[in-house]
């Protein structure tokens, strides 16, 4: 067993995950076609294989235990880059219809390649800027149970491009990096106005002596 695949699956067992032979090929088909590509887009900058499982695929996944937890048919990944976490949770969840969001053509040309590499039926690639001019296509609006975005922007930005896009009773599952004081003030604010609900959900780090942060925002009521 290659070392690489010795780490992706101890890091999914201790998720609770318990991935069949083919899924654990395609993550590794995920890893080369990364590595290839970065040769000229820096999709993930220099990152070694061991970061690529950790950083990147593993610490994606640890949002699938909490994902579980409430059924959900189809998720929407804002801002998807190299797939992160999006693409991650297509591959270990065959059954949710994924659609990898990102504004830059050569990250969506990369998604397509990488879904088509790994013969990902319940994977859609949209080259789609959300912004104040442009809304997005009414035909994703309110379309989705769950809403991920990893390197989308701050909060405000991803709430306000991605509630338009949510199902009535659909939530987001967000990975969090470190706040002050007076950030976090500032979101339970934001909450209140937009009527929303934050639960918060502490993780390991993978390959880090570190705890990270994700939470799930709902709709009050």
């Amino acid at each position: 067993m290659s070392d690489q695949r010795s780490l992706l699956e101890q890091g999914l067992q201790s998720l609770g995950i318990a991935p069949a032979m083919p899924q654990l090929h395609q993550y590794e088909l995920y890893i080369r076609e990364i590595r290839k590509w970065s040769r000229r887009t820096r999709l993930v900058g220099d990152a070694t294989e061991q970061v690529l499982v950790n950083e990147h695929i593993l610490d994606s996944l640890t949002a699938w235990p909490i994902i579980c937890q409430e059924p959900a048919k189809t998720l929407i990944d804002l801002g998807s880059g190299a797939g992160f976490p999006g693409l991650c949770l297509a591959i270990i969840a065959p059954e949710l219809v994924v659609t990898l969001l990102d504004s830059r053509r050569i990250r969506t040309e990369f998604l397509k390649a990488v879904v088509r590499t790994l013969e990902l039926k319940n994977c859609t690639v949209l080259n789609l800027r959300l912004d104040r001019r442009t809304a997005p296509a009414s035909q994703i609006n309110r379309q989705f149970d769950l809403i991920t975005a990893r390197a989308f922007g701050p909060l405000e930005t991803i709430l306000e491009y991605g509630l338009p896009l949510l199902a009535d009773r659909g939530r987001f599952v967000l990975h969090r990096g470190p706040c002050s004081a007076r950030e976090l003030e500032q979101e339970m604010a934001l909450f209140n106005d937009l009527g929303l609900v934050q639960l918060s959900h502490a993780y390991p780090v993978f390959g880090q002596n570190a705890t990270g942060k994700i939470i799930q925002i709902i709709r009050r009521g």
